[in-house]
């Protein structure tokens, strides 16, 4: 559990697929850096963006992160 939310975990291909396709989109990146942060996303269009990409989710009237894998990983290599 310790490396689960590292590249070398075993989940990291997974964890680094994602990374790579948002992470030259920095709207999609502040975005995911604000659910992850403080359970918002402003822009309801990439908010809806994150969760289709499988992401974030809702609840209730927050976007927040799929898991606390991705909250974990994304903020450690988005620099968050």
């Amino acid at each position: 559990l310790t490396e689960a939310a590292s590249d070398r975990g075993p989940f990291g291909d997974h964890l680094r697929y994602h990374l790579f396709r948002i992470y030259d989109k920095q709207e999609l990146v502040q975005g995911l850096l604000q659910s992850i942060r403080a359970n918002i996303c402003p822009n309801e269009r990439i908010a809806r963006l994150l969760i289709a990409a499988g992401l974030t989710r809702r609840e209730e009237q927050k976007v927040v992160p799929r898991c606390q894998l991705y909250a974990e990983y994304f903020l450690r290599y988005l620099h968050g």
